[in-house]
Order: C-alpha cells, then structure tokens, then sequence
C-alpha cells in the first residue's frame, strides 16, 4: 500500500475520530441537555408536591387547630415536677385547649408555663399523684374526682405522651354527680318513707325467675339480702303456711285469668325473731308487645299495727255488752242512747224502762245534767227498792253532746264500808278507853314509886334507887307510847278541818317549841319561804315536830344542821327535809315508816318506833306520799308531797 493510501487512511481515520468525538460531545450535550430538562421537570414536580404537602399541611394544621379549639372536653399538656426524692410534687401546663378554659374557669395566660401549685395552691395531693404515675410509669388512668379548688367534678382520662410528660381529656361531670346525689338522696328517703309507712316494693321477672326486693320488705320479713335466694319459691316458704295456699291460687289464678292486677292480706313468718305479721299486698301486671304477662310489680304493706289495733276496737266494741256493770249514753235533758244488758236490768229493778220519758232517776238526771254543763265527771248514788246501791258516774266526752253513764254495784262495798266504820269508832273506842285504864295505873305506879324513894330514901340503897329510877322510866315511856298510840289511831277520825294555813308561821311555831333542844345540840334550822295551804294545821304542826325531832336525835354532829325547803310541781308541792345526821341505810328506807320498826335500841337513841308511821298517816290523810332518800352528803333526805287543792 502506498504512502498516498495510507495518507488518505489515516486522513479519514482522523476525520473519523473526530467525527466520533463530535458525535459523543453532541450525545453528550443531548444527554445533559434532556438531564437538565429531566432535573428541571423533577424539580418543578417536587417543587408542586412540595407545594402541595405544604397545603394539606396547611390545611391538616388548620383542622387540626380548628378541632383542638372546638373540642368539648378540656384537653391539657403537662410535664411532671419531681423533688430530691423523685417523687412527684407538681406539674407544669405547656398547653391547653378553649374547652379547658371553658371547663375550669381558668385563662390562658394564667396557667400556661405556670405549675398547678401556684395557679391552685390549695390543689389536692392525689392529682399529682395519680399524673405522676402515669407521666412517669406509662400506664394511662380514667378517674372520676371532685377538685376542691374549682368547686366542680371532673370526669379525667391521663396519658403519658413521652417520659415525663402527660396530657388529660377531661369532662365536667358535676350536673351528673348532682343528679347522682340527689338520685342517692331520693333513694334513701324512698326507703325511709318506707320503713315509716311500713311498705315495701318488689319486682318479680316471670322469664327469669328473679325476685327483687326493697329494703323494707326485707325488714318485714325479718331477712337479709344474703339470705334470699330471690325467687317466687322462696318467697312462698316464708309465707305463713295456713295462708301459703291462698297467696299462691291468688297470683297464680291472676296469671291465667289474665287480670291486670290483684291485692290479698296474708301472714309471714318473720325470720329474724319468729314473729307472726300481718301484710297487705297489691300486684300489677306488666305485658309485653304480644300482650303476654311477663313482669309483675308489687307492694308489700305491713298491716300488723293495723290488725292488733282492728282487734282491740273489736274487743272494746264487745266491752259494753260484756260488762256486768250498768253502760249508758244519753243526751244532755236525760234520752237514753244505748244501754247495755246490764243497765237495762239495773232499771228494771228501778220499775223504769229503758225507753220512755223520764227514765233516768232523778239523782241521775241531775248528775247528767250537771255533767253537761261542768264538763267534769260527776258521781251520785241510789238505791233500789231491792236495797242495792249502785254507784254513777256521769261524764261528757271532749267536745262531744252526749254524756257517758256507768254504774257500779256498790252494795257489798257500802256494807263493807258501813262495818269497817263501826269498827273504826268501835276500835277508837277500846283505844280511848284503854289508854285512859291503862295511863291511871301507869300514873298511880309512878306516883307510888316516886313516893317510896322520897319517904324511904334513908333506907333504900343505890341499888335500889336504881331499879326505882328505871322503873319510873319505863313508866313515863309507856305513858308516851299510849299517847302516841292513841294519836296514830286518830289521825282518819279525829282530824281538824283543812284550812289555809301558812306554813311559814307553822314552821316557826315548832322551832319556838323545840329552842331548848336546838340549843343543847347546838344545832341550826334554816328554812325557805313556804306556801299557804289547806291543811289540818295541828296534823301539818305534828309532821314537822317530828321530821325534825329525829333529825336532831339522830345526830352526832358536833353542829347539826337541817334544811327545809320545797319545790312547785304540776298540782301539789314537794317538801324536803334534809339534815346532816347519822343517816339511814338504803335498804331500810321503807320499813323505818311501819309501826314499832326501830333501826337502833333504846339506850343508843330513845324512842317509841311510832314517829314516822305517825309522819306517813297524816301525809297520806292529806293525800300525799313520803319517803326518805340518803343525801350523798351524808345524813337523810325526807320528801313529802301535799296537794295544792284539798
């Protein structure tokens, strides 16, 4: 090959080198030029996609914003506070939602970036607690709580949204909490108007079985809750068995009949105690949409007062006719009502019918009359042609026309009256005469004795002088003992008039007889102001005499001293006597006021044992009553009671 031919190839070799780099530089530049124009495409499309995340973000933020701040529930962030120990001790509000601010009364800018110590100092202990569990343990929590500081109850779900911090959703349940509360108020008075008014109420679930009770059927059946299998069988085994039957056809044949309702009195068989009680029951039907009866409502009333209270009126509806006693009523000029058997005998024995014009005897008429217009019970008497007395009482009832009438027999009454009076006068007698027989020999033994130891003093020696001087005391102490005696058994018969007496001169009276002994005992009597009353002024003078007499008797002290003063009751006054003295053993309070009943011997405290029976009649006469208490003080306490009005 030639150099012109190798010439030539290596011309097109060149050439063609250079046309291939030419081409690869055009390739290259097609390349970056559809590489920019892909860059630029990718850029414009990320640029829109950037655009449009922007926008959704946009718009996610402002739903989300638009959801925070139309949330009912209060929503909040917090971050924990631990002390040195790490334990909880307050929390930090980094964000809150309107509805918190609605909720809890609180502003924004009071709470956010502040701690719930200081925008709530008085902040309970168990909200920090219970968040700091959850902020730092993970576990989320539902609570229901009253926040004392807002005066409100808040129903709070807590969360943990990273360590450390926590956000609540959280309700203001306080209206539901009220209704709760008052739900629980009503409950508790529904029970108590139960248990008041004795009626309960019950539920029975025919589908079921099951047998709902409320309290108070509980109470009347004498059972508890834990007791009772609440079914319809169970209920029938505490049912009395004489009546289970009945209450059984009873609810079972208003079942088949199909009736809406039924009641039925019936006995129970109360648990707790064995008793017997009465109840009423009333049931009501419930159907469903088919009209099949599926539940039966029910009330339980406890008729026991009701039924003992049926009885005693059937018993007092019995009393006249069973009385053998005359029973009346008549209007006010004399028209017999009703009479009982009895009253219709007693005026037969008058010869009087029962209907008539003038059936009343004339002392009864008056009495009835009488009664009509006093309003008080008036008492009269009459006797039979048969001899027989019968005593009655007429007396008008509380705002009522006609007038009440019974009768007594009081013939055996009056003959024993009549005989105890013969023998009364009979025994004052004896007592008179024996106490004047027996004083004219005490009094000539003494008069005997006193004789001999004057004329034979010079031949009687102490010995002698001795049994003298005992002996004349004796005498003198029989002489005292008759007196008293005779006293005691004429207190009923020959007492004075009652007439208005002042006590206060009485009193004093008594004090001028007993100086010399108030003296010798260097004793002290300090009386209040008394009343004035209708009494037996030498009786009255007599009571004190003595109540007083033993009180200075009966008295070591070196300074005795006796008290007497008295208290106003309703319808008669309380006396009371009280010393410093030696006092009286509970155990004899009552026997010291019995006749001849002495606690100590003559030579320790003379003494007839006839002061205080003495004491006790004319207080009884008066129609009182005395005793004796022991004062804690030491010594005794006497009472006594008079009437205002003898």
């Amino acid at each position: 090959m030639t150099s012109y031919q190798w010439h030539i190839i290596g011309f097109f070799t060149v050439l063609l080198v250079q046309l291939l780099l030419i081409g690869l530089l055009l390739a290259e530049q097609r390349r970056r030029k559809r590489s920019e124009q892909e860059l630029r495409i990718s850029n414009e499309i990320l640029e829109w996609r950037v655009a449009d995340r922007t926008v959704q973000l946009q718009e996610n933020e402002e739903r989300y914003h638009s959801l925070f701040n139309s949330m009912t529930e209060g929503f909040a962030l917090h971050e924990i506070i631990c002390g040195a120990d790490e334990q909880p001790v307050d929390y930090r509000f980094l964000e809150i939602n309107p509805a918190f601010e609605r909720l809890t009364g609180l502003c924004r800018e009071s709470v956010i970036g502040r701690t719930v110590r200081q925008v709530m100092p008085e902040i309970e202990t168990h909200w920090i607690e219970t968040f700091g569990r959850v902020a730092l343990g993970g576990a989320p929590v539902h609570i229901e709580n009253y926040a004392a500081p807002l005066k409100r109850w808040y129903g709070v779900y807590a969360y943990q949204v990273a360590p450390g911090k926590f956000a609540v959703l959280f309700t203001d349940i306080s209206e539901r909490k009220k209704t709760e509360e008052a739900l629980r108020e009503s409950e508790k008075r529904l029970n108590r108007s139960q248990e008041i008014a004795h009626l309960g109420s019950w539920e029975l679930d025919l589908r079921k079985n099951e047998l709902v009770w409320s309290d108070e059927v509980y109470r009347i059946f004498g059972l508890m809750p834990q007791e009772f299998a609440a079914t319809y069988e169970a209920f029938l085994e505490h049912v009395h068995p004489d009546d289970r039957t009945a209450v059984n056809e009873a609810y079972s044949d208003s079942i088949r009949a199909g009736l809406d309702s039924y009641e039925i009195e019936h006995r129970v068989i109360r648990k707790s105690d064995g008793a017997i009680r009465f109840v009423h029951e009333k049931c009501q039907h419930v159907r469903d949409e088919e009209g099949r009866i599926i539940r039966s409502l029910g009330m339980v009333h406890d008729i026991t007062e009701r039924k003992y209270i049926e009885d005693k009126l059937r018993q007092l509806a019995n009393f006249p006719e069973e009385n053998p006693c005359p029973v009346m009523r008549c209007t006010p000029d004399g028209t017999i009502m009703y009479a009982n058997v009895s009253a219709g005998r007693w005026l037969a024995t008058l010869s009087r019918q029962i209907f008539g014009s003038t059936p009343l005897p004339e002392p009864v008429l008056k009495a009835v009359v009488k009664a009509s217009r006093c309003g008080h019970a008036i008492d009269t008497e009459i006797v039979n042609p048969a001899g027989q007395t019968f005593g009655i009482t007429a007396v008008r009832p509380p705002g009522e026309a006609y007038i009440n009438l019974y009768g007594i027999d009081l013939t055996e009454r009056k003959k024993a009256r009549e005989a105890l009076e013969r023998s009364n006068r009979e025994l004052e007698q004896f007592a008179y005469v024996a106490s004047h027989d027996l004083q004219e020999p005490l009094r000539a033994i003494v008069g005997f004795l006193q004789l001999l130891e004057n004329r034979y003093e010079d031949k009687v020696d102490d010995k002698g002088k001795h049994y003298i001087d005992r002996s004349v005391k004796a005498a003198h102490r029989m002489q005292t003992l008759i007196r008293e005696l005779l006293t005691l058994s004429r207190v009923n018969s020959k007492g004075s008039t009652f007439l208005p007496t002042d006590l206060n001169l009485l009193v004093q009276s008594v004090l001028d007889n007993l100086q010399t002994t108030l003296k010798e005992k260097n004793a002290e009597v300090i009386c209040g102001t008394l009343p004035t009353l209708s009494i037996d002024e030498n009786q009255i003078r007599s009571l004190f005499q003595n109540l007083l007499v033993n009180a200075l008797r009966y008295n070591e002290s070196a300074s005795p001293r006796v008290h007497i003063d008295f208290r106003e009751l309703d319808d008669s006054y309380r006396f009371r006597v009280q010393d410093n003295g030696i006092g009286i053993s509970p155990q004899f309070h009552q026997r010291i006021f019995m006749v001849f009943q002495r606690l100590h011997t003559d030579r320790e405290y003379p003494g007839t044992g006839l002061g205080l029976a003495l004491c006790k009649r004319i207080v009884e006469r008066h129609g009182g009553t005395i005793w004796v208490e022991s004062n804690t003080t030491g010594g005794s306490v006497f009472y006594f009671t008079l009437p205002k009005n003898m």
